[in-house]
């Protein structure tokens, strides 16, 4: 498979790197590449250089689901770049705005890829590069002076973490639902209380939750608790950037002139620098995450849209979960997992509109191979688990999820949730 590298970087991807990279290892930025692409033993396979006249600085990278990495560096313009032909193409240009500190994280949704520049949240179609809308998260966040940021995402929330400062001498973390109408903003409130001017790091963790990485150590977060629990400490350098493999529960901190994974409850030294000016910035994994949320669904005579969650892995010879909250409760759900997300057989092309049916509002995302009829309990939450069977051809294999709950608020009497992308290993 050919390999388009999409970014903000000038250069050509070196030949050593694999068209179609392997997951569960990783990508390391330096003061001199954009990225290095080590294997899981950290043997350097290449990577992406800049050309003459451009420094490389910080970098972010990301690979999507079909093994294009996309970088993100903070002082070019946004091109591609075709290792196969060396053919590089600038697909717009983008200014950069003030820095405060290293470019990046780039993340991705199904649709777009993400990245932070400063204070400017700037957004690229993947399919047809072209520039969305850029976003000032000081202007979201309303105004005023905020600290250093970091921002991951799940396909449909975008979390910022905010880093401390003397106004507020602790870390925030927002929660901002690109899907809800108006946008919905809510803080995550952080008790611990870091040193303020450190950068927070922030990483989308196991079963939807959040992976942050401060001076305090590696934190967990459940963005619906909002409950924190530190996993980790800091490396013993103090913190950096990290990257986290939901599959395998690794994480790779970059920490000025090391670079530290942290596996089996210990951290353990993988990089050093052979030079005080040579600095490792920014690290992600070669690794897709296995759940992708897409879509909304629409309102129940509660006035929630029903929302779709998930539990452990999709893994060959074990089981996964989706979970539903903010149905009516006392109800039942019918949860359906299907091969596609653009046609229905019998039905038609996906996404479905189901005025007809009685249920304004609502969309049919995902088709439906498989279906399960459960209860919803009182705290109108409800849960399937789905064994994944043992199969080579299922390697990578992407299917799709969704639910309708029972509602007093429509004539068909079901308001269906959001949907999820789940890739099996």
């Amino acid at each position: 498979m050919r390999c388009l590298i999409h970014g903000i970087a000038y250069g050509v991807c070196s030949a050593m790197v694999p068209a179609q990279l392997a997951p569960d290892n990783w990508l390391v930025s330096d003061t001199y590449t954009f990225f290095a692409y080590y294997d899981s033993t950290f043997t350097a396979y290449g990577g992406q250089y800049p050309a003459p006249g451009r420094g490389a600085g910080p970098a972010d990278s990301v690979v999507d689901e079909h093994g294009r990495i996309y970088v993100c560096h903070a002082g070019s313009n946004k091109l591609a770049v075709d290792p196969i032909t060396g053919v590089v193409t600038e697909l717009w240009p983008f200014p950069a705005p003030g820095m405060n500190g290293a470019a990046g994280p780039v993340f991705q949704d199904r649709t777009w890829l993400y990245g932070l520049v400063g204070y400017s949240l700037w957004r690229m179609r993947k399919d047809t590069p072209t520039l969305g809308p850029v976003v000032d998260i000081r202007a979201l966040l309303g105004g005023g002076t905020i600290g250093y940021l970091a921002t991951c995402g799940n396909g449909r929330e975008i979390f910022v973490a905010v880093g401390a400062t003397q106004a507020s001498p602790h870390t925030d973390i927002y929660s901002w639902d690109t899907q809800a109408i108006p946008s919905l903003l809510l803080s995550i409130p952080v008790p611990q209380i870091p040193a303020m001017g450190i950068v927070p790091s922030l990483e989308l963790g196991p079963d939807g939750k959040l992976v942050m990485l401060d001076q305090l150590g590696v934190s967990l977060i459940d963005t619906e608790s909002g409950q924190v629990q530190n996993v980790a400490p800091a490396p013993p350098t103090g913190p950096g950037r990290i990257a986290y493999n939901v599959w395998d529960g690794r994480a790779l901190v970059t920490a000025g002139l090391y670079v530290y994974l942290w596996s089996g409850g210990v951290w353990s030294l993988c990089l050093g620098s052979w030079s005080p000016f040579f600095v490792y910035h920014n690290v992600s994994t070669t690794s897709v995450d296995p759940f992708m949320l897409f879509g909304r669904g629409c309102l129940n005579s509660l006035g929630k849209e029903p929302r779709l969650g998930w539990r452990d892995l999709p893994l060959q010879g074990q089981s996964f979960g989706l979970t539903l909250r903010d149905a009516e409760p006392n109800g039942f759900a019918i949860f359906w997992v299907g091969g596609s997300d653009v046609h229905w057989p019998g039905l038609g092309p996906l996404p479905f509109d189901a005025m007809p049916l009685g249920a304004p509002g609502c969309r049919l995302l995902a088709s439906a191979d498989m279906s399960y009829l459960v209860p919803v309990g009182p705290n109108g939450k409800s849960s399937i688990t789905i064994p994944v069977p043992v199969n080579a051809a299922l390697n990578g294999y992407e299917v799709f999820g969704q639910s309708a709950s029972t509602s007093g608020g429509n004539v068909l009497g079901f308001a269906a949730s959001d949907a999820v992308s789940i890739r099996i290993r």
